[in-house]
């Protein structure tokens, strides 16, 4: 048997303490990932019990109160979600800002709370952090919007979105259109 194998049957470390560290930090941080996702499904299990009536109903803002007593839990700031949708992203607050086109200060603003984001602006990071509908819609309703049905803008952002479409792609259809621009692009 070669040394290796001699020294892990006798107890002793088989790895020198450095490389055993190193796995013992990868391990540990997989373990945290792994305790991320399951968080993130279990949201999603949650949110998918739910009927496509109370969905409709809350992405229209009609159950404010009902979200909080199907979650059992007390309303959700919109900074938090957004912090969790760019943490599940990998992306890092600059490269967030940047590609959502609001600078360094509204952006610090709407995270630390100072500020409600315009609804404009949770389209734009949202479609930046290229969302699903359902996430968009619960971003919105966190920031206290929706998409309204016989709006322009909300038209053409729900079926960007849709399409999984940038936020360049987005912009040119809202020029088309004759609206303004989302972000400072």
């Amino acid at each position: 048997m070669t040394d290796f194998f001699m020294k892990s049957q006798l107890g002793k470390p088989a790895l020198p303490d450095e490389l055993e560290q190193k796995i013992r930090n990868l391990v540990d941080k997989s373990l945290r990932q792994l305790e991320e996702n399951n968080r993130c499904l279990d949201l999603y299990k949650e949110y998918r019990s739910l009927t496509v009536e109370q969905v409709l109903m809350l992405s229209y803002g009609v159950y404010e109160d009902a979200l909080n007593e199907i979650r059992g839990r007390n309303e959700i700031q919109f900074a938090d979600l957004l912090r969790s949708a760019r943490d599940a992203k990998g992306l890092t607050d600059v490269e967030l800002y940047k590609s959502a086109g609001l600078s360094k200060q509204v952006y610090s603003k709407i995270m630390s709370g100072k500020c409600i984001p315009s609804r404009e602006s949770v389209i734009a990071l949202a479609v930046a952090l290229g969302l699903g509908i359902y996430e968009v819609n619960a971003l919105l309703k966190t920031a206290g919007y929706c998409f309204l049905p016989s709006d322009t803008l909300s038209k053409l952002a729900r079926n960007s979105i849709q399409m999984k479409k940038n936020l360049d792609e987005l912009n040119d259809l809202l020029d088309q259109a004759g609206l303004p621009v989302l972000g400072s692009k």
